[in-house]
């Protein structure tokens, strides 16, 4: 289990490179999951070539941010997604 039911996120930004588990096996398993397939999740990554992005969006990422993050976009890319979830 990923997640606890009574503790489960309204987003999740993911790294893309990550110790044990990377970003998109760990985006995949989420998405694989009922409890968890409609938390958009934002994907994090200092590769923001076209190809890098098809691949997050493919692995169920709802969104991309290329690092070094613009912490002043950062809050509108949240809000987008969050929104998204909330729409029918």
């Amino acid at each position: 289990m990923l997640f606890r039911s009574e503790h489960l996120p309204d987003l999740i930004l993911m790294d893309w490179h990550m110790p044990g588990l990377d970003g998109l096996s760990a985006t995949r398993q989420i998405k694989a999951s009922p409890n968890t397939q409609l938390i958009p999740i934002v994907s994090l990554t200092a590769f923001a070539m076209e190809p890098d992005i098809a691949a997050c969006l493919a692995a169920g990422a709802a969104d991309h941010i290329a690092k070094p993050v613009d912490f002043d976009a950062l809050p509108g890319i949240i809000s987008r997604n969050l929104k998204s979830r909330r729409e029918p």
